[in-house]
């Protein structure tokens, strides 16, 4: 499955988008601004994705196995997962999803993680995850 996360615009402490499956709209997208100094952002480009175990007790999860979507092969960072979370403030430097989208949050979080891991472990892998930053945001 082709999973391609389309960045949408810099809110005051968030920067949103969109995830789209095989090239559909699937849920809105919630990253940390680019310029909060605790974890830089994802770059633009393609990486490998994976369903695995995370250690992270905080995250939920739908699954007793507490395995999340993980970004592999991303320059100079490690740990980059999906997860649920609302705000800026539910992640360091990963991507949070959800169904509904705000000024500065997103919704229905954890049905959408669901719905995602669901698609993800019903499809055949290998899987990609592709950033995209349109030329209307510019991300520094």
């Amino acid at each position: 499955m082709k999973i391609t996360v389309v960045r949408d615009r810099l809110a005051a402490t968030s920067l949103l988008g969109r995830l789209l499956t095989d090239g559909e709209f699937f849920c809105y997208t919630l990253e940390r601004r680019p310029d909060a100094a605790e974890a830089p952002s994802i770059p633009a480009g393609s990486y490998a994705l994976t369903v695995e175990p995370t250690h992270n007790g905080r995250l939920w999860t739908p699954r007793p196995d507490r395995r999340l979507p993980r970004l592999h092969g991303v320059p100079g960072r490690s740990g980059i997962l999906f997860h649920a979370g609302n705000t800026s403030a539910d992640t360091v430097g990963c991507v949070v999803l959800g169904y509904d989208v705000g000024a500065d949050s997103v919704g229905r979080s954890r049905p959408a993680l669901a719905a995602l891991m669901a698609r993800l472990e019903a499809a055949e892998g290998p899987h990609r995850a592709v950033v995209v930053d349109p030329p209307s945001v510019r991300i520094v």
